[in-house]
């Protein structure tokens, strides 16, 4: 019965007025737009999960705003969109009967899965507290912003962490993991860097390891105390900046700090 109805409606036998749902042909479809293409799609951006024309008609169902069935799609490659990013022009499709008319150029993104974005995703020991998990997360993973991503879900060892609906990056979610602490009196890693260099700037280096960061730091204070002995880099941006991390067993520090730094061999 449902495909009698489809095929009537593609050859506009019968239509399905503005407004209604196809739910009561059994199909769990959201409501039809009406309207100007133009004024319905100005200004947004249709975020693509799937690199691929199905893609495409995923996220314009997502978006929620008109059917895919009520439209034709053009500039794009029906077996692979191959660009992380590009234009496709959206056209009403006449033989749907619906009373959406016209057509736009509209631009899309394509979203990366969450769960290959984040690339660490053991956080260490943390309190059991969703901003000092986010802030880790963050500090972790500096390609990731924090208006892209929120904790949905926390236990005693484990969050889960998942893309903001409307971030233009990332989509789904994946699980990070943790020891739980109750009560941290260890030293902040970055207030402790901070006393030797407070503007946490490290300087021209070349090669990033353990061992010449901490020499950078520790060089420029003759104070025995205040010279960090343990930590290690857990990311970096390259000719930029520097996560340095307390290690996991550390009894001294907690958390991390974010430094910047020069490699001389990239122009600036």
């Amino acid at each position: 019965m449902k495909k009698i109805l489809s095929l009537l409606m593609v050859f506009n036998i019968i239509s399905v007025p503005s407004g209604l749902t196809t739910s009561c042909f059994g199909d769990n479809i959201s409501k039809l737009g009406s309207g100007n293409l133009e004024e319905i799609y100005k200004d947004r951006i249709l975020n693509i999960e799937e690199k691929s024309m199905q893609g495409v008609l995923n996220a314009i169902d997502k978006d929620g705003l008109i059917s895919s069935s009520q439209v034709i799609i053009e500039g794009v490659d029906p077996a692979e969109v191959v660009d992380n990013d590009g234009f496709i022009t959206i056209i009403s499709n006449e033989n749907i009967g619906s009373d959406l008319y016209g057509s736009i150029e509209v631009k899309w993104v394509a979203l990366t899965n969450l769960e290959d974005a984040l690339t660490t995703k053991s956080l260490g020991k943390l309190r059991l507290n969703k901003k000092d998990i986010l802030d880790w997360i963050i500090a972790l993973n500096p390609d990731i912003q924090v208006e892209e991503v929120e904790i949905d879900t926390i236990t005693k060892s484990k969050a889960k962490v998942v893309a903001i609906n409307d971030s233009n990056y990332y989509y789904g979610s994946t699980w990070v993991d943790y020891v739980e602490i109750e009560d941290d009196s260890r030293e902040s890693l970055e207030d402790a860097i901070i006393k030797i260099l407070p503007d946490k700037y490290l300087g021209e280096i070349t090669k990033i390891d353990e061992g010449k960061i901490l020499n950078r730091i520790n060089s420029s204070t003759n104070d025995e105390s205040l010279k960090i002995d343990t930590a290690e880099v857990m990311t970096h941006v390259k000719g930029n900046k520097v996560i340095l991390s307390s290690i996991f067993e550390s009894t001294k520090y907690k958390g991390y700090c974010v430094l910047t730094y020069k490699d001389p061999s990239i122009p600036e």
